[in-house]
Order: structure tokens, then sequence, then C-alpha cells
């Protein structure tokens, strides 16, 4: 061929092989361009085919079909076979003949060919981070309200919570929409949207029927702890010229104004409870007894408490002068009890039968004074007067009197059985049953605790 006496032949055999690299690089580039461009836009026309999924029931529960790493193969190969051709193109040698060198992509091209990769990656992850969350929807299928029922039981804030979160999942599926674009992969749910939504109602109207059993019981038992602690605090009456109603009248206003503290969030819980099954168009029965009457009755207490603690302001010296001396009477009576429990005749020999009498007796002595404190520390709380506890303590008495209650009861009791033994006449006595018997109220009396065992009386009682 003449072509090859051509002088510059070297740079002819460059200059085509440049060409041919830059033309198929060239439509590379265009298509990996287009290709990014059709993927980030939703609004210009596809020259790509769009790639479609499906979520389906099938089974009794939700799947995609067919999967996506099919769309991400289909892509991937799409891509590679413009980067094959690059890279299987033989360069021409300057004999005109074909080498055994090959083009190779540059690192701008090798950084789109990558980057393009990833873009596609990352658009099948999203499609399959949604897609998950549709799945995740078959819990609606798998759905047991006794179990559900066992969970949560009667705790009404933990039922708002789950309603939350059931509610919640509405917004994975209730969209006009049927058809979520991903890049140039299509998922969509119209068909599964229109039976999880059906599915769906049937599930959250079920969980709103054991709902309102909850919140029935739990609103009528509120109204009638707000109807009692209603009455407790309208009915007691002060009269100035007795100091007990004094102490009395203001510890209900304490305790009242501390019960409805107490009791704030039970409100805000049962109210949400009520605006839950609002929302949802529950079907309220003739009987149900609903919010509004538990807010007349906080609304009514706190009209006797404003009334109740006007007095309070409109007499707070002559009452400050009451509680001071209450307290004063009360300081007074814990220093004659004291003394009256030191000089407290009971021995190891001491019969059971008294013993138990003066323990059930100073038992309930001081049950009353406990009372009396606890109006005398009610009423400082509530004039906020300063209050020095240390005098008003009978605690080292009251455990003391239980761990006594303890012992002579565990005596009364191995007493009994001994009695119990006794009453049996010769001619029907069983020797080994009697030993037995013995022997179980001796080992018995072995298990007792320490601080019983050391006790004089229980010892003197183990020698019976």
């Amino acid at each position: 061929m003449l072509i090859g006496l051509y002088p510059n032949m070297n740079e002819f055999i460059q200059s085509l092989n440049e060409s041919i690299k830059k033309i198929l690089l060239n439509k590379f580039k265009s298509m990996l361009k287009a290709l990014k461009t059709q993927w980030i836009s939703k609004t210009l026309p596809i020259s790509f085919e769009l790639q479609t999924h499906q979520i389906l029931f099938h089974n009794s529960t939700l799947i995609v079909s067919p999967s996506l790493e099919i769309s991400k193969e289909y892509f991937f190969t799409l891509i590679n076979s413009y980067s094959d051709v690059i890279n299987s193109q033989i360069m021409i040698r300057e004999s005109l003949e074909i080498s055994n060198t090959k083009f190779s992509l540059s690192n701008d091209f090798l950084y789109d060919y990558v980057d393009s990769l990833t873009m596609i990656s990352n658009s099948v992850t999203e499609a399959n981070a949604f897609c998950d969350e549709w799945i995740s929807l078959k819990e609606i299928w798998n759905f047991e309200i006794e179990e559900l029922n066992t969970t949560l039981g009667s705790d009404l804030l933990k039922w708002i919570k789950y309603i939350d979160s059931v509610k919640n999942m509405r917004n994975r599926f209730d969209s006009l929409k049927i058809v979520e674009r991903f890049g140039l992969i299509n998922v969509d749910y119209g068909w599964a949207q229109s039976r999880v939504q059906n599915e769906f109602e049937l599930w959250l109207r079920e969980i709103n029927m054991n709902f309102s059993t909850v919140l029935l019981n739990k609103t009528k038992l509120l109204v009638q702890e707000l109807q009692t602690l209603k009455e407790s605090l309208a009915s007691t009456d002060v009269h100035l010229s007795v100091p007990g109603t004094v102490v009395l009248f203001l510890s209900v206003i304490n305790s009242t104004v501390n019960k409805m503290n107490t009791l704030s969030s039970e409100f805000t819980d049962t109210k949400t409870g009520h605006v839950i099954l609002f929302q949802c168009k529950f079907k309220f029965p003739f009987d149900w007894v609903y919010y509004d009457q538990v807010q007349g009755e906080i609304d009514s207490i706190h009209a006797i408490l404003n009334f109740k603690k006007q007095y309070v302001r409109n007499n707070f010296d002559v009452l400050v002068s009451i509680s001071h001396d209450e307290k004063t009477n009360a300081i007074d009576t814990i220093q004659k009890i004291r003394s009256k429990w030191k000089k407290k005749q009971l021995s190891s020999t001491t019969d059971f039968t008294d013993a138990i009498k003066f323990i059930e007796n100073f038992e309930k002595l001081l049950n009353d004074l406990s009372i009396r404190i606890n109006y005398v520390v009610d009423s400082y709380k509530l004039l906020e007067l300063p209050l020095d506890m240390e005098d008003l303590l009978i605690t080292d008495i009251l455990e003391e009197l239980t761990d006594l209650k303890a012992v002579w009861s565990t005596i009364a009791t191995y007493s009994n059985a001994i009695n119990a033994i006794n009453i049996f006449t010769w001619d029907s006595v069983s020797l080994p049953a009697i030993k037995s018997s013995m022997n179980e109220i001796l080992l018995d009396s072995k298990t007792v605790p320490n601080t019983v065992q050391t006790y004089p009386a229980f010892q003197r009682a183990q020698t019976y």
C-alpha cells in the first residue's frame, strides 16, 4: 500500500489512535452525563429504560417484586458495556496491524465511572430502605390483641404511646402518591397501599376498642377519687375554739393540694386519651364517662380550695397560734408516751395474752398520735412555717413495738400449738403424733428471725 510510504506514518497512526479513543471516551462521557442528569431530574424526558418494582401482598406478607438488586445489576451492566467497548479496543500499530495494546480510562473518566456506580448504589439503598418501611407493615397481619393487652395492661400512658406509634405508622402509606422514584428506579406501591389501608383501619379499630375499655375504667376511677377528695374537703369544718379541728382543717387542705398535684399527670393522660378517640372518630357508648366530668370535678375542687384558702388568709395569725399550740401539745404527749413505754412491764414470765393486749392498746395509742403529728406537720407546711421534726419523731418506739409484736405473736402461735396438744386425753393420745407435732414446733421455732430468737420471752417459750 502507498500509505506505507507516507513519510509521517508514525504521527498519522498516533493521531488515528487518539481520535478513536477520543470518540469512544466522549461517547462514554456523554452517556454518563445523560444518565446522571436524568437520574437526578424527575422532569426531563427519559431516554434510558425506567425500571419498575412493585410492593405486593403475598402469603400474608408484603414483598418487593422483582428484587431491587436486578435494577442495580441492569444499570451497572449498562455502564460497564460502554467502558468495556473502550477497554476492549485495541490500538493500531505503525504497520497498520492490530496490536496487543488496549485503550484504558484516564483518571478523570475513571472518577466519573465510579461516581455513577456510587450514585446507582445509593439510590438502590434508599429504595431498599423505603421498601423495608412498607414491609415492616406486615405486623398489622401478625397482630395479636391478647398479647397487646398483656403487654400494656391497664397502664394508660403506655396505651397512649403505643397508639401514637400506630398513628405515625399511617404516615408510611397514607399518601395520594402510589409511586416513589429513586433515580431511574420506580417503586409502585399502589396495590399494597389499598390493601394496607383496609387492614390498618380494622387493626386500629380493634386497638381503639381495647384502649377505650382501659380509658373508661381509668376515667371512672379518677372521677370517684375526685368525688371522694371533694367530699372530704367540703365536709371538713373548722372551729377556732376547738384546736383539733383547726389542724385537721389545714391538713385536709394541704393533702388535697398535694393530691391534685400528684393527679395532674393522670388528668393530662385521661384528656389525651379522649382526644385520641375523638380524632379516630370512635363511637362512644351511651354510658360513657367523658373527660368533661373529670374537668367538672377538678373545677369544683379548685373552687372549694380557693374558698378555704381565703379563710386561711383571713385568719392566718389565729391559725398559726393554734398550730403552734397543737405542736406543743403533741410534743408533751410524745414525752408522756415515752415515759409510759419505758415503764412497760413485759418480761419472760408475762402471759402472752396480756402481752399482746398491752401491745395492741399501745399500738392504737401510737397510731392516734401519728395522725395528730401528721395534722400538725401538714398545718405547718400549708402555713409555710419552719418546723423542727426532731421533737415529733416516734420512729424508735414504733420500730420497737413492731419487734415486740412479732415476738409475742410468735410466742402465741407456739403456745396455742402446745395447748392444742394438751387437750388430748390419755385414752386418745398418740405418742408418735405428739412427738411429731412437738418436733415440728421446735424446728419451726428455729426459723424465726434472730431478733425474735434473742428475746428472753421467746427463749423461755422454747423450754415449754
